[in-house]
């Protein structure tokens, strides 16, 4: 699954003819892979220099977290930009903060 995510982003890329997006958000939790699955493969995505940040959709807490710490053993938990409908902006506050584990 992971190496899907990454094929889907390749095939947006080549139909817009960019080779990098400035924001690749996932709608929803992945349910044949784990979020730390899913998170390499975000990192993967930003390593590669094919987006400049990455978002998730409604993820709850726990999801969200553990997307985070996947990010984070690559130092890419800066690029973990955007959360929309599950989790309060309070809490995504705390990302910009750094205060986030």
């Amino acid at each position: 699954m992971p190496d899907d995510l990454l094929k889907a982003l390749d095939g947006s890329l080549e139909r817009l003819q960019m080779e990098q997006v400035d924001l690749y958000q996932i709608h929803g939790p992945v349910s044949p892979c784990s979020n730390t699955e899913l998170g390499d493969a975000l990192g993967d995505a930003l390593a590669a220099g094919k987006t400049k940040a990455v978002g998730v959709s409604n993820f709850s807490e726990k999801e969200l977290r553990e997307v985070y710490a996947a990010l984070s053993k690559r130092g890419l938990q800066g690029r973990l930009v955007t959360n929309r409908g599950s989790v309060p902006f309070e809490q995504i506050d705390l990302f910009s903060a750094g205060r986030f584990s």
